[in-house]
Formats: structure tokens, sequence, C-alpha cells
């Protein structure tokens, strides 16, 4: 689970800035706030902002955190630290930090990294406890500083003093993804935490921006997946009815997919030909989902197909259903999923959603948070959701941007009677992150009655 978030100097944010899932000492709602011994998370945070002030920013942050992690270091960087810091001869180096979650303990993870130079300086990893921190790792690369706090012995600990003497002035690599890819099969436990802290960005944290899809082939695949897909298309009013797998043959394939689509799922397909089992895949293009199932080398085709009315059974395909329909079915894994652990982080939830739909998608995640422990982040602008029978008070955060800097607060820190109608304060200004007009209308309506 996500704990706290923490940015400095990345694009808009120029001081370090907190997001924190963290409860508050709000009393209501408590059936969907993760309890421990130690900590209280909450399931669920909306993020409000005018355009342009920085909602999304913070959204790429973690994205760029993930990338590096994940991936390594890019070969051509963008300059995406913040670029108004006056009066500052090059520009300083860019912190992130996670605080995260892992079984039964929590743990800080982080690296500063120079956009400009596109070199890591430094990197860490402690685990939390309510005594303080407690060093896993640290690392000052420029300065060639490497402190590992794990006791190793034998042949374990002679590999660990060669990477680590390796790795000492590496600026352009990170420790936990050179040691997840260098020595995935470590079995000792001690050094468990280090792969997990790779694996929770890659497998467990998923992050959308409005032009991506979340939801896993799976659902497609699968029957009793696409059932459940079926079912909630159609409780959102889409007017689907029902989805299907239809067989087609090879040739429609051939002239509805390009050649080298065709080439690499085939080339996928060959390392199974002695395998048993039946193999699927999944393409989307063309305006159409098609599958292929392959067993004993040979394949066969179907074709995703929606039906608005199960009795006419006349097909129509994903490019025809409109764009809110598509945005459900992109998403849907956040509602459907049966795993825990998981973070969604969704910018712009809104898009292409009527307003109802946007908050009876939110209604229908925290209802199944009382028993998944996932997490939800969105950007969003539906002021519906600022109601006090919907969300908790530590669950709506504001994003506000002053001479080009964007600032992250909590209405948390408003300390909001639990009767007060939020929604009309908020578009009103009182909690700021919404557009300010009274600067830019008469400066238009000057321009052209002085070019009359």
């Amino acid at each position: 689970m996500l704990l706290n978030f923490k940015i400095k100097n990345v694009l808009s944010y120029k001081d370090l800035t907190e997001f924190s899932l963290v409860a508050g000492p709000v009393k209501r709602k408590k059936e969907r706030v993760f309890e421990a011994s130690d900590i209280s998370v909450l399931k669920f945070s909306a993020i409000y902002g005018a355009n342009a002030s920085g909602k999304s920013n913070l959204i790429k942050a973690l994205q760029f955190m993930k990338n590096f992690v994940i991936l390594g270091r890019p070969k051509l960087i963008k300059p995406y630290y913040y670029k108004l810091n006056f009066g500052c001869e090059l520009p300083e180096t860019s912190y992130f930090e996670v605080e995260v979650r892992i079984g039964k303990k929590n743990y800080a993870y982080g690296f500063t990294f120079n956009f400009y130079k596109n070199i890591f300086e430094s990197e860490w990893l402690y685990q939390l406890t309510t005594r303080g921190e407690k060093k896993i790792f640290e690392r000052d690369i420029i300065n060639g500083k490497f402190d590992f706090n794990i006791d190793l012995d034998g042949e374990l600990k002679t590999k660990f003093d060669v990477y680590t003497d390796d790795l000492k002035k590496d600026t352009t690599t990170l420790f936990i993804t050179f040691m997840f890819y260098k020595e995935n099969n470590f079995k000792e436990a001690k050094l468990k935490i280090i792969k997990e802290i790779v694996y929770w960005f890659g497998y467990q944290l998923d992050i959308s921006r409005p032009d991506t899809v979340l939801t896993s082939s799976d659902y497609y695949l699968f029957n009793d997946k696409l059932q459940e897909l079926s079912a909630l298309l159609k409780a959102f009013d889409t007017g689907i009815e029902e989805i299907e797998t239809i067989d087609v043959s090879e040739s429609e394939v051939n002239t509805s997919i390009s050649q080298d689509i065709l080439e690499k799922v085939k080339r996928d397909f060959e390392k199974y030909i002695n395998s048993n089992r039946k193999k699927l895949s999944l393409v989307r293009t063309g305006g159409k989902f098609w599958i292929f199932e392959y067993f004993k080398g040979i394949i066969s085709y179907k074709k995703v197909a929606f039906f608005h009315d199960v009795d006419r059974k006349i097909e129509f395909s994903i490019n025809e259903e409109s764009e809110g329909t598509i945005r459900i079915l992109d998403l849907a894994e956040i509602l459907l999923t049966q795993e825990s652990n998981k973070v969604f982080i969704i910018d712009e939830l809104d898009r292409c959603l009527h307003p109802q739909l946007t908050v009876k998608f939110i209604q229908l995640f925290l209802e199944k948070a009382k028993e998944l422990n996932n997490q939800l982040i969105v950007t969003t602008h539906e002021s519906r959701l600022l109601d006090f029978e919907i969300l908790r008070r530590d669950e709506i955060w504001f994003v506000n941007k002053e001479k080009g800097s964007s600032n992250l607060y909590s209405l948390e820190e408003y300390n909001e009677r639990f009767d007060k109608k939020i929604d009309k304060a908020y578009l009103d200004g009182r909690y700021g992150g919404v557009p300010i007009f009274d600067n830019i209308f008469p400066v238009i309506f000057n321009y052209h009655e002085n070019n009359e």
C-alpha cells in the first residue's frame, strides 16, 4: 500500500511536497480504512485543482519514479525539473521518495536525480518503525559512498562486495534495479525487501493517464471474466447487454491486422510449441479485439463482439461504442479485480464520463474497498464528490498554483464541519484550486475595444 509520496523540484513542484494516504483523526467511514497496529491507511483519495494547477504533474512525477525503477535511466532525458527557479545557475537536484507498506512493515525508498546532468546522485531504503528509521542501505553516489546495513556471509557477501564496489560511483543505475535483474533468484530472506520494492513498482502500482488502459486482457480471454465485464457495462447503462467471443477465419484476421503484429504474435507462440496447454493472446487494433489461441502448433482466431440486443444479435465493435463506454472498459479492472494490495492511480477519472457515472464509479470502489486492501487515487473536477456523505475529509486534496509553483494540501487542514456544503465552498474558491478569471477577461475585452 502507498503511505506517502514526496517530491521536490519536479515539473511544477518547486518545494518539497508530500501527498499522504495516512488517515487523519476522522472517525467517520472507518470501515474503508486499513487499520494496523502501527498505522491507519486510506484506500481512496481525490485530488482537485484548476487546469494547469499541477494535478497531472503529481501523477507524472510518480510515473517518472516508476519508470526509473523498472526501466532504468533513459538515454535521453527531458528537463522535468522546476524551470522557474530564478537565480540558480544550474537546476537543483530533484527528489523522489515513496513510503509503502509491504507485508506488515513500512518502508521509505527514494533517490535524487539531476535532470540537467541525467544522473542519479543518491539512493536510500529505510524500514520505518514506531521508534524511528532503520537503515537498510544508503548511497551517496557523487562521493562514491555506499552504506549497506544487512549482514551477509559466504559467497553472497563476496558477490555483494563486488556489486556495491562497482556501483559506488555509477550515476546511471539504481541499486534496487540492478539487484532485481542481476540476482532475481536470491533466496536470502534478508534481501527479499529489495526485490519486493521493485515488485511493488512493477506489479502493484498501476498508473493510468487519460489515454491508457488499465483493464488486463484476461477480461476478454476468459469467459467468466467476460461475463463480469458484461454485467458491469450493463449496470452502468451503456446499452451493452452482452459481450461474446466469436470464431473468425484466418483470412478475416489477415485482412484486419497488420502483418507486423501478426508475425510478432506468431513469434511469441513459438516458444510454446512443445507445450500441452493452450496459450491465449489478445490484440486490440482497428477498433476491434482479436483473440489468438495457440495449441500444439495450430492457431485459431476469435473476435470480441458487443451486443445491444441479445435477441437480434447485431454485432458492434469497440470503435462503435461511445467514449464513455470505452472509458469504463479501460478502467473496469479497478472494480472487478479480486486481487488485493493494488494501487490504482487515475488521471482525469471523469474524462468522457457523465457526472453521475463518475460518482457511481467511486461509490462502487468504496463499497468494494471494505473487502479488499486496494487503493484508488484520482484527479478530478467532479464537485459532486465533495460531499461528506460520500468522502471523508482526509480523502480530499487540492492543488493550487502560485507564481508558477504548485502547492498541494488536504481538506483536513481546514477542519470543516461534517454538515458543511463543501462543494459550494470549493467552487466559490474557499479552498483554492479553482480557475481565477478576473484578471483574464478584462484584458480580452479591452483588446477588442481598442481594436474596433
